[in-house]
């Protein structure tokens, strides 16, 4: 006798079945259990009923335990991107602990103080306005919300936000993000999807990926360019073409030219500095001179509060010529680099003096402002920290290529240079600013690591090289994810 359909298992296995009763050859020399469907039929276009439970394990539900954060990425049919953003931004602020001030007011008070690039009259407009008329903020609103939320929710902050056991830096980071790239795909491009981007960017360059920080700025940049703003502008406003010619924009968009340069600027210390900058900044041949170097008053704020006075002018003039100083750095290896002006050695070495006089200048400027005003520019001296770290690396690396009887003597002022600013980094860890207002030890991670590199090779003292590790090990275990 045999079966009208081959068995179960010659049907799984793709293998011809002789269709005997009560087993098929190949079950039987196998001594497998061999079963017929006689019920089957082979009519075109019916299925076999789905028996999950036959072939499948099913998968448990997902328990409500888990962090929101993790689900809910994609809007249904009857939720709009508007309340998707708005309900994750409510679902991570209600997740963090703050006893005196919400999100947008430590952002306010620090992060602001080194990129203004939100007018905070205009974000509480915008706040105020949507609690009156209790409706659901603009998507673009809410994910520059929760870009706020995710910088200060950082855990070098002075006074941090507290996440809860189901959150975390990279949770927020991630939900931000995938709600970042949700809106940009479906909505129209605005000036705070743009300052969205930028937190997000500069929280990445924090957490030791400037890789990905330089992606999501060319991002930035790309916004900015669809919305019309110019990357030039001079030192008193900045321009943008409109439909009635040119007019000056408004102090964000300014704000955030000035900042996206400053940005990308440190971020190609980090990845490529042979790489140009797609951004200009001011005109640095003024900015970038010992005899201008001194942040002196300015006339026309004299009437504001000192603390205000202080927190913005000079900030602003410090961050402004410390920009100009990474600009010159990336220049300068830029230049010698490539050579293609064909300068001799000593002309080389020449312009990489020059340069290390003026930074060495500059800094020093910077500490004794900072003493003098009690300001905090704790963020500019570390920059001014890095750019030595990185031009006299540079010469290093220059002097293997081209060496010549000046070698050794330029090459032991430059090793001089870099244990000076490894000493500067170890008393950076020892002694830490206690202002309120630092928002971030920008470059720290860099600095840190490279002081280390530096050390090592040079069989510094273990006792610093142990305070500098220990000092990355808490960083990474803080602000890397």
């Amino acid at each position: 006798m045999h079966a009208q359909y081959v068995c179960h298992a010659c049907n799984a296995r793709k293998k011809a079945c002789d269709k005997k009763l009560p087993a098929c050859g190949f079950c039987s020399a196998r001594n497998l259990d061999c079963e017929y469907d006689e019920k089957t039929s082979k009519k075109k276009g019916f299925l076999r009923k789905y028996n999950p439970g036959r072939k499948f394990v099913t998968i448990p539900p997902r328990q409500s335990t888990d962090p929101p954060g993790q689900w809910l990425l994609l809007p249904t049919t009857t939720q709009s991107v508007d309340e998707l953003v708005h309900t994750h931004a409510l679902c991570l602020i209600g997740s963090m602990e703050s006893p005196s001030q919400g999100p947008s007011e430590l952002y306010f008070r620090t992060f602001h103080q080194w990129y203004p690039i939100i007018s905070p009259e205009a974000f509480q407009h915008v706040e105020s306005s949507c609690c009156r008329r209790n409706c659901i903020p603009p998507a673009d609103f809410s994910i520059l919300l929760l870009s706020m939320c995710m910088i200060t929710s950082l855990p070098n902050q002075k006074q941090p936000f507290l996440l809860s056991s189901y959150f975390n830096c990279g949770v927020v980071y991630t939900t931000t993000k995938s709600l970042f790239a949700l809106v940009q795909a479906t909505r129209c491009k605005s000036v705070r999807l743009t300052q969205a981007g930028f937190l997000i960017a500069a929280c990445e360059y924090t957490c030791a990926h400037p890789e990905t920080a330089y992606i999501s700025l060319n991002t930035c940049l790309a916004l900015m360019d669809f919305q019309g703003s110019q990357t030039q502008f001079s030192n008193t406003c900045a321009v943008e073409r409109g439909t009635n010619g040119v007019r000056s924009i408004s102090t964000d968009e300014s704000n955030m030219v000035k900042a996206v340069a400053t940005l990308e600027r440190m971020i190609l210390l980090e990845v490529d500095p042979s790489r140009v900058a797609r951004t200009k900044f001011l005109d640095c041949s003024e900015q970038f001179s010992h005899r201008q170097q001194r942040l002196a008053r300015n006339p026309a704020l004299d009437t504001l509060p000192l603390s205000t006075y202080l927190g913005h002018f000079y900030l602003t003039e410090a961050r402004e010529k410390t920009v100009c100083a990474l600009d010159q750095v990336l220049h300068i290896i830029q230049l010698t680099t490539a050579n293609e002006e064909r300068k001799s050695f000593a002309e080389i070495i020449l312009e990489l003096t020059n340069t290390d006089t003026e930074i060495r200048y500059l800094l020093g400027v910077l500490m004794g402002e900072s003493y003098e005003k009690n300001v905090d520019l704790c963020t500019p001296v570390a920059l001014c920290i890095r750019s030595l770290f990185l031009l006299h690396k540079h010469v290093i690396d220059l002097l293997l290529t081209c060496p010549s009887e000046y070698s050794d003597q330029v090459a032991d002022i430059s090793r001089a240079a870099l244990s000076t600013a490894c000493e500067m980094v170890v008393d950076a860890v020892q002694f830490p600013n206690n202002y309120q207002s630092g928002m971030m030890p920008i470059c720290c991670y860099y600095n840190l690591r490279t002081a280390i590199e530096f050390l090592v090779e040079q069989k510094g003292t273990s006792a610093e090289i142990d305070i500098l590790r220990q000092a990355e090990r808490a960083y990474r275990s803080k602000c890397l994810f």
